[in-house]
């Protein structure tokens, strides 16, 4: 297997983590001194490119310090288990809300399992282990690690998900995203700008939580955002206000087409996204379009109906 890679400057690689196909999703790699950081895990399929990429860069097992999920939706945390089981001295870093579904992922699998179907969820995820106790810890929001003199910043960052947090890192002032900043797929970038996208999926889709979140960020005044889905951006002012206006259109495209299908109203949301992206000056035209964002629009409308109907509740 020959391992996706993309150095960048600060001690800083992204890995793709394989989910589905390539360039879809990553993880990022931080070194210091002889110690790393993984931000990110993937899914259980992700164990073996991402072991793969660290001995393709020469990093030894016992190098690797902190693993560090986003949140536990699985293309971030699936590989949580495996990896730790592989790496004999890192430690497991996580939202507090999140912990107990890394050390037992029996109900965070009933979960995804309800959300993609049992086929499909084998499919995309593989085999998902279960973190050892005694090296996993719940990460408050501030809490501080320190990387061999490299200061990471784990802050809560709701909205995507109440299980959510985000990496500051002070030597590259950037943020590790997850996906609270939303998706930027390369293959839709405009004008070598990003087009980005937020990311609704099920079950904590809080809009008013996600705008602080995006205050929070911006007061940091970041020079990268690092996404997982999919690599590392710039101009994160401007693409934060894209963002949130885009996050506004999909609540209040939601709100309006609550009674729809999950087909129906990602259709709709397509719509609007491809037109926003024509008037960007965006060429790919829409079979290209819908390929690249096909799975994300279906779970974007699943998690708008399951909000609008609980809200309701």
């Amino acid at each position: 297997m020959t391992p996706n890679i993309q150095a960048y400057e600060h001690d800083i690689w992204r890995i793709d983590t394989a989910y589905v196909a390539d360039g879809v999703a990553a993880c990022y790699l931080i070194h210091s001194a002889g110690q790393y950081a993984l931000v990110e895990c993937g899914t259980g399929l992700s164990v073996e490119p991402i072991l793969a990429a660290l001995d393709a860069l020469g990093v030894e097992r016992d190098a690797l310090r902190y693993i560090i999920p986003t949140h536990v939706h699985l293309d971030h945390a699936g590989g949580a288990g495996g990896l730790m089981q592989a790496l004999p001295r890192a430690e497991l870093h996580v939202h507090p809300r999140g912990l107990r579904h890394l050390v037992d992922p029996s109900k965070l699998l009933a979960g995804a399992m309800a959300v993609y179907g049992e086929d499909s969820f084998k499919r995309l995820n593989g085999e998902i282990l279960a973190c050892p106790q005694a090296r996993s810890f719940a990460a408050e929001d501030g809490t501080q690690l320190d990387l061999a003199g490299r200061a990471l910043h784990l802050l809560d960052a709701p909205g995507h998900a109440k299980h959510h947090l985000v990496v500051w890192d002070e030597r590259s002032q950037g943020f590790f995203t997850g996906d609270v900043f939303g998706l930027g797929y390369p293959q839709l970038d405009i004008n070598q700008q990003t087009f980005i996208v937020p990311t609704t999926t099920p079950v904590q889709f809080d809009p008013q939580a996600w705008h602080q979140t995006l205050s929070k960020m911006a007061a940091y005044a970041p020079r990268y955002m690092y996404l997982t889905h999919y690599g590392r951006v710039e101009n994160p002012a401007m693409l934060s206000e894209q963002l949130a206006r885009r996050l506004d259109a999909h609540a209040a495209l939601g709100e309006r087409w609550a009674d729809l299908s999950e087909e129906q109203l990602a259709t709709k949301l397509g719509d609007a996204l491809f037109a926003e992206y024509q008037d960007a000056g965006g060429r790919e035209v829409r079979e290209v379009f819908d390929r690249v964002l096909g799975m994300d629009l279906n779970l974007n409308a699943q998690g708008l109906l399951f909000w609008q109907q609980h809200k309701a509740a």
